[in-house]
């Protein structure tokens, strides 16, 4: 009968929203509506979750921008002033905090639905991503640590990807001969071997790229800018360098050790 179609029509509808719900609850992304005229707008619960609210809260438009950061709210108002006026979206991340004051990250995604060429409703969506930032401010935070470390190190250290030259800390320059980095950056590793040492330093570099990723040390030599040459020690492994898998190359100056041995040698004969 029509009723009983009805209420499984209405079972049905309950459960894919029941559905949808546990979905965004899982992807941490809820929904909204305004429709123009209204004060109030709609949240879905995940949406008044992500701010610290029951599912039954009620926001007026006012009441939900006073969640944004004061120094975000200014310019996301430009933001909904446009999609209602030009039609135009937004896709952008700020600064929020929740009803007990705890700050959040999030990333708010609105369009302009018209009718008649005129915008009657805003719909779109907000996404928790405050532990993505926090996962990105810390890695930022260790890459600021290491870079400090690398261009503290007292060894050269230089990365190269397929062989050219992609970073040289200041021990690199100083140990080559270069003024500036750029003298460095984007020439070919093999350039600054010596000659007889080449080959051996190709196979090295293959090596790397090998799952053990490590080659053990080799003396060697290196040729400087001014075409002098400098005995060294080096280590090389893999590592990633703007996202890309690169070579790490450490060098150090063994020119006082090698000359110190072959005194040592010339008094033992």
């Amino acid at each position: 009968t029509y009723i009983q179609e009805r209420r499984q029509s209405l079972r049905e509808l309950k459960k894919a929203t029941d559905h949808l719900e546990s979905v965004s609850a899982i992807a941490q992304i809820g929904g909204w509506e305004l429709e123009l005229g209204k004060s109030h707008m709609y949240f879905s619960p995940e949406a008044l979750r992500i701010v610290g609210l029951p599912a039954t809260a009620k926001l007026t438009v006012e009441e939900a921008l006073k969640f944004i950061d004061a120094d975000e709210r200014e310019a996301h108002v430009l933001r909904v002033g446009r999609a209602i006026n030009e039609g135009i979206g937004w896709d952008t991340e700020f600064g929020m905090h929740t009803a007990q004051g705890r700050a959040i990250w999030v990333r708010s995604q609105g369009s302009a639905v018209a009718e008649k060429g005129k915008t009657v409703r805003l719909i779109g969506t907000v996404h928790d991503i405050t532990m993505r930032r926090q996962i990105e401010h810390a890695l930022r935070e260790s890459e600021q640590r290491y870079r400090v470390l690398v261009e503290s190190s007292a060894d050269a250290i230089v990365v190269h990807q397929s062989g050219f030259i992609v970073f040289a800390n200041t021990s690199a320059l100083k140990l080559l001969g270069a003024r500036e980095t750029q003298q460095l950056i984007g020439r070919n590793a093999l350039e600054f071997v010596a000659p007889e040492y080449r080959n051996l330093v190709l196979a090295r570099m293959q090596q790397v790229n090998t799952p053990s990723g490590t080659v053990p040390p080799l003396e060697e030599q290196f040729i400087r800018l001014d075409g002098t040459r400098v005995d060294v020690e080096v280590t090389a492994a893999a590592t990633t360098f703007g996202g890309v898998l690169s070579t790490m190359v450490v060098a150090r100056d063994v020119t006082e050790r090698k000359r110190a041995e072959e005194q040592i040698r010339f008094l033992g004969q």
